[in-house]
This record gives structure tokens, C-alpha cells and sequence, in this order.
């Protein structure tokens, strides 16, 4: 039989990343009861296999997914996806931030480098540890500069609908959305559906608020 692969990630008590910040690898032993609360509940989430500590790091054994993440796709393909195969990913991407704020967690950390398509063609979300429950306040303070760095309402789930933006802004024109410098949609790319354009705005400007509204006017969208 040929034998399982996992991904095994590590939480040490001195980690620092090269902005000065503890590493989010389960900040506190409740990390791993914050992950394994989620699995089970949102589908596609990577199974948690183990958890063990040897000298003051933590260390949880995960399900190893095989595929390609979004980011390395869209790069692979010079930057351009069709509009369809936006909308595909895009109502995926809904469905499982719907699960996911409905079994009252936020991810806070949805990006194209998270979504991977494995080989079964099936959409899988990465990277869990820095989820927190919704109602709460952020307890990691950390950001994906484009993709989780909107505006983040305490307990709310502003910061995933902005990621989710973020997301479409970068399969749309393969770029990063930039706050501060701005680029038009229509400047990065011609013959785009305005009502995709003006989704992937109210996202970014937290005017769709919800994974259900973003789901339903994705339906609603013309080719």
C-alpha cells in the first residue's frame, strides 16, 4: 500500500517573520482547537492527521493536498484566465466562505495562493491557523498585503469579503490590488462584464457585505 503524505507545520515560541511579529503557527495551544473546529464543517478543508510537541513547539500534521494553487495557475497562463473560468472559480470561492461563516468561523487569510485545484478538480482552501471565530476580534493583527489588509470589522467578516475581492481583482487582470495606487479594472483588461467589474469593487469598498449576495449577483452575470 502506498503510504500517505501530510504536511507537517510547526509553532515555536520564538519564531519571528522578517516584520518583527510571532509567527501565527498557533500563537496559543488553542490554534490547533480553532483548526480542527473547522474541519468537518467547511468542505474541502485539509484534515488534521496529528498534533504532538517536542521542546515548546507545537507541531500538527495535516493532509497533504496535491494540485495547483490559483496564483501559479493564473501565472502559468500569462496572467489571463477567460471570464468563465472567473466566474466558475468565483462562485467555488463563495460557496466555501458561505460554509465557512456559517459554521461561524472567518479565514482571514483568503488568497489565490490558498485555493488550490487539486487533481480530482476539486477547489481546496489552505492555510487555516489564522482563522478566529466570528464575533471575536482579530487575535493575529496579520495581513496578506492585496488580499487581507481592507478594512476589518471587529468580529465581522469584512476582511474575508474583501479577500474574496482582492481575489477576483487579481484572476481578472493578474495583478495585485493596490489601495493606494489604483488601477481601474477596464485599464488592465477590455470587455470585461461591467456587473463583474462593479462586484469586484463593492467587494474591495466593503459594499457586499455577505458570501450570499456576492453568490447571487455571480448568477446573475451575462457572457
Amino acid at each position: 500500500m502506498k503510504p500517505a503524505t501530510c504536511v507537517v507545520k510547526r509553532r515555536s515560541q520564538e519564531r519571528r517573520n522578517k516584520l518583527g511579529f510571532s509567527g501565527r503557527l498557533f500563537p496559543s495551544r488553542n490554534g490547533k482547537a480553532r483548526f480542527v473546529g473547522i474541519v468537518g464543517r467547511v468542505a474541502g478543508v485539509p484534515q488534521v492527521l496529528d498534533s504532538f510537541e517536542i521542546n515548546d513547539n507545537l507541531y500538527l500534521v495535516l493532509e497533504h493536498v496535491q494540485g495547483t494553487n490559483l496564483e501559479k495557475s493564473l501565472l502559468s497562463r500569462r496572467r489571463r484566465l477567460s471570464v468563465r473560468s472567473i466566474l466558475l472559480i468565483a462562485k467555488e470561492v463563495c460557496e466555501l466562505l458561505r460554509s465557512l461563516h456559517s459554521a461561524g468561523w472567518i479565514w482571514g487569510d483568503c488568497k489565490p495562493a490558498n485555493l488550490l485545484r487539486s487533481r480530482s478538480g476539486k477547489l481546496r482552501p489552505l492555510d487555516f491557523e489564522g482563522a478566529y471565530r466570528v464575533g471575536e476580534p482579530d487575535p493575529y493583527r496579520w495581513r496578506t498585503r492585496g488580499f487581507s489588509d481592507g478594512p476589518v470589522p471587529v468580529g465581522g467578516i469584512g476582511n474575508d469579503m474583501f479577500s474574496l475581492g482582492a481575489t477576483l481583482y487579481f484572476l481578472i487582470t493578474g495583478r495585485t490590488y493596490d489601495a493606494q495606487n489604483r488601477v481601474a479594472i477596464e485599464r488592465r483588461r477590455q470587455n470585461v462584464p461591467k456587473s463583474l467589474v462593479a462586484l469586484t469593487m463593492d467587494l474591495l469598498e466593503s459594499r457586499c457585505v455577505t458570501a450570499d449576495e456576492a453568490a447571487r449577483r455571480l448568477d446573475l452575470i451575462e457572457l
